[in-house]
């Protein structure tokens, strides 16, 4: 059988010769290692010679191709490893056996072949050994095949122990000549034109030196990120010899090795592209590094602006300036925003705070009447921007605002001079008709003196100024116990003069209200008020002429708002959607009209802001200590009497000290009439120990928690006292309480002590009770029976906010156990201050309001100093 099968083989190449074009081979080896200018065989490594093979245009159906291999040099023996077709040989590629394609693929080794009486075969990888590989089929190698592999040999280099021996494996073509029984027969056979393998291929084997570490994963893109997320990247690195451990080092550019990974924090300054070079080495290559080169980008968001962007702002001329604020996000955390403002030809003043964004436009005259664009720029780190416009528009009719001025620790008995001002309007007034009303038992008007308005010598001249009081119409027991007209005009009907008809500007007194405040000392700490009243359309009306108008074209203003004073300089908005009158609250809608009666008729306008004020009456506590008439610090005696009898011969001049001081002191039989001869009485019987003082009304009580535990301290002496602590707790009495008695209960989940005592001339005062309960309240009067005024201070500085978290405000709250100078800052997470308090306080609860609507959600931080205290707290808006 294997007689026939190699007749035909043979017979097949034979008359297929002349059929096909040429084919080409190629030789190549894996698994070699390079000096940089030669490739070599690893020595001791196993490794593959593998032929490829094409054909352009013609079928192969049949070949014969005898190849020899051998090895010269230091040695000239390899080894062959096990593979499926045999040992150290594997057809693959097209020329893998098909019974399909191929009719036969058959491979032997030989040197001097016989194929029917082998003389002296060898593959055994020891000097020359020679291999064919014979087929035949049909198509075979089909015509039109790539150059692809079609032979693998499998070997194992020899191995060497140094880096200086070689050996040279070759493989070429070969010719058999010698076979039986057809000579030629497995020579180099293939079908015209007979190809030529090119031969001889050669290949060098030598020990490769100790790899050092490389880096199997150096980044082949730029690695990117933004400037506020760290660049972190974990390199890999290997070698054949497993020098470990590894040393890995930033060679250039930024960042440095956490172990095996290379990370770098950017700062906006490096935004922009970095060359990086890194480097690593095993144990035998110290300092000798291998590297990788790559390039980072660092990036940068722009930020983008917020607030009050395309809002539209009126403001007045000669009105007090105005704010749009501002703000503006980054997506970049911890990027730092700077805000700028641009208002082309804008000729008033205008700014914006750099860091918070709050813009303040304060116009010119020469702005008047013309609506500006402004730009807002907000600008990063690193330089990018966001803008946004706004507008601002100039009007020149800013409406009145009339203010009847708020006076502080006023005497009794003496006059209160009250100003009534213009604080803003930006057109001509002509003249004005108010009513006041104000409390006839507590002032008694004197008369109504015209500001410099009404100086004839004056820059003004206005020619017309009277007043009428306890002016009551039909207004009945619903009017003010007191009621003022006060009437001004410019021009008048009195000859050839003329007032100099403007503006007039903020701040000018129209007139001042000359009150005398009662004398009776039952009044003393109280508030006058005095407020704009109506009773009709015609009151609190002001006559105006529009700069931009004909002059002759007179307008009435009358109420658009009605404010009252509510301390610490602040107001209260009381404007009655409707009122009826009479009415503290502004006019009736019906005085804008239309006037049935008069279609025609000019109608009025809502163009004043009307402000009430008042008088705040000196408190006698502020000025006197009663029965000290001489003001040495010591009362009821009798040397106070001798400058008491002083002053019914002597009058007022008696009093050389302070008067008022000492006119308040000799009210001591409490009937609330000062310098009587029943004081002097009731003062002598107190000397003689006939009667005892009466004593002052509200002292004040002082209840402080201090360090070890909790106990409640009196500073003045008390009759009786009740105390009120949260939950139930354990109370008994302390030093200062010794010789009382203690009740105790529980109410409502309050602890309720009363301290008091049915002897006589018992009192308690300084550390009454001993408790570790919170105080929640105090009651608590004199031995006289008379209540005191009571108030809980903190025993320490404590800061806190409520709620938390909040939106959009929250209330900022401080304990000051002592009187201080306080400071409250807010900040956002930028460090950027966004609101800021300050004051003093007396010992207490110090309560300010953060209104965070023009903020945006996040953490802020409020920072609190008080004298040696300081502390910072977080608080959270959630919008």
């Amino acid at each position: 059988m294997k007689r026939v099968l190699f007749a035909f083989v043979f017979a097949s190449i034979l008359l297929s010769f002349g059929l096909a074009n040429a084919m080409t081979f190629q030789v190549s080896v894996d698994n070699t290692w390079t000096d940089g200018v030669n490739d070599y065989i690893k020595a001791g490594n196993d490794f593959v010679i593998t032929v490829s093979a094409d054909i352009p245009d013609a079928d192969r159906t049949g070949i014969s191709m005898p190849l020899a291999f051998y090895m010269t040099g230091d040695a000239t023996a390899w080894t062959l490893n096990s593979t499926a077709d045999g040992d150290g040989y594997l057809a693959v590629g097209a020329w893998a056996f098909d019974p399909i394609n191929w009719g036969y693929w058959w491979a032997f080794w030989t040197r001097a072949i016989d194929m029917y009486n082998p003389v002296a075969t060898s593959w055994d990888g020891v000097d020359a050994d020679t291999v064919n590989w014979t087929g035949s089929g049909n198509p075979g190698f089909p015509a039109g095949s790539p150059m692809g592999p079609v032979l693998e040999f499998h070997f194992g280099a020899p191995a060497f122990t140094d880096l200086v021996s070689e050996a040279v494996i070759c493989v070429d073509s070969c010719h058999i000549p010698d076979t039986q029984p057809a000579p030629d027969q497995y020579d180099w056979l293939f079908e015209d034109p007979s190809p030529s393998f090119g031969g001889p291929y050669c290949f060098t084997i030598k020990k490769q030196p100790n790899e050092n570490a490389y880096f199997t994963n150096c980044p082949t893109s730029d690695l990117e990120s933004s400037f506020d997320v760290p660049f972190s990247y974990d390199f890999e690195a290997t070698e054949t010899e497993g020098d470990t451990p590894y040393t890995y080092a930033v060679l250039s550019g930024p960042g440095a090795f956490n172990g095996t990974t290379w990370e770098f924090d950017a700062e906006c300054t490096d935004v922009g592209s970095h060359s990086v070079q890194v480097g690593v080495f095993d144990t035998e290559h110290i300092d000798d590094y291998s590297t990788c080169d790559f390039t980072i980008t660092v990036t940068d968001q722009p930020p983008v602006i917020g607030g009050d962007c395309n809002t539209t702002l009126t403001v007045g001329v000669g009105d007090a300036s105005k704010t749009l604020q501002f703000t503006a996000t980054d997506p970049n955390a911890g990027d730092v925003l700077t805000f700028s403002v641009d208002i082309p030809g804008f000729a008033g003043a205008y700014a914006i705070d750099a860091n918070t964004g709050l813009f303040t436009v304060e116009p010119d005259l020469a702005d008047a009447d013309i609506v500006f664009t402004g730009t807002v720029t907000v600008t990063d780190c690193n330089g990018q921007t966001d803008a946004c416009e706004f507008i601002v528009n100039v009007i020149s009719e800013v409406p009145f605002k009339i203010v009847i001025d708020k006076l502080h620790g006023e005497y009794q008995g003496h006059h209160s001079y009250l100003p009534v001002f213009v604080d803003e309007g930006s057109e001509i007034m002509l003249g004005f008709d108010f009513l006041i009303g104000y409390d006839q038992s507590l002032l008694t008007f004197v008369a109504a003196i015209g500001g410099e308005l009404f100086d004839m010598e004056g820059a003004y001249q206005w020619e017309y100024f009277t007043y009428r009081y306890n002016y009551n119409g039909n207004c009945g027991n619903g009017c003010p116990s007191g009621l003022l007209r006060v009437v001004g005009m410019a021009e008048y009907n009195d000859g050839p003069h003329h007032p100099a008809i403007g503006v007039v500007p903020a701040g000018m007194v129209l007139f001042t209200l000359d009150f005398l405040v009662s004398s009776d000392y039952n009044a003393n700490g109280m508030y006058a008020p005095v407020n704009f009243y109506w009773m009709d359309c015609g009151d609190n009306a002001i006559a105006f002429n529009y700069r931009s108008a004909d002059p002759f074209d007179i307008s009435t203003a009358l109420a658009d708002s009605v404010f009252w004073y509510q301390g610490e300089d602040l107001y209260t908005n009381v404007t009655a959607t409707d009122p009826e009158f009479p009415t503290f609250f502004g006019v009736e809608s019906k005085c804008f009209g239309p006037f049935w009666d008069d279609p025609d008729k000019p109608l009025p306008i809502p163009f004043a802001w009307f402000y009430g004020g008042g008088i705040d009456i000196i408190s006698i506590e502020e000025i006197d200590d009663k029965g000290d008439v001489n003001l040495n610090g010591v009362g009821y005696e009798i040397a106070d009497a001798v400058v008491f009898t002083n002053y019914f011969i002597y009058g007022i001049n008696a009093f050389t000290i302070n008067p008022e001081g000492q006119k308040a002191a000799t009210e001591v039989n409490g009937d609330g009439i000062a310098l009587t001869v029943a004081d002097l009485v009731y003062l002598i019987r107190v000397i003689v120990g006939d009667a005892l003082p009466i004593p002052k009304e509200r002292p004040n009580i002082t209840v402080n928690a201090i360090a070890n535990g909790q106990e409640v301290i009196l500073d003045n002496e008390v009759g009786a006292a009740r105390f009120v602590f949260e939950g139930n707790v354990a109370v008994t009495l302390g030093e200062g309480a010794s010789g009382m008695e203690l009740k105790t209960g529980t109410v409502n989940g309050t602890t309720v002590a009363l301290v008091y005592s049915f002897a006589e001339g018992m009192t308690a005062s300084g550390s009454v009770l001993n408790t570790d309960g919170n105080l929640i309240s105090v009651e608590a009067a004199d031995y006289s029976g008379n209540l005191y005024k009571t108030v809980i201070l903190p025993a320490t500085f404590g800061l806190a906010n409520y709620p938390n978290p909040f939106n959009p405000s929250t209330t900022l709250q401080m304990s000051l156990p002592i009187a201080s100078d306080w400071t409250i800052d807010v900040y956002n997470v930028l460090g950027q201050k966004v609101a800021d308090y300050s004051g003093y306080s007396e010992a207490g609860i110090v309560k300010v309001e953060f209104d965070g609507s023009r903020h945006g959600s996040g953490v802020y931080f409020y920072r609190a100093q008080a004298g040696s205290f300081s502390a910072t707290e977080k608080m959270v808006m959630l919008k």
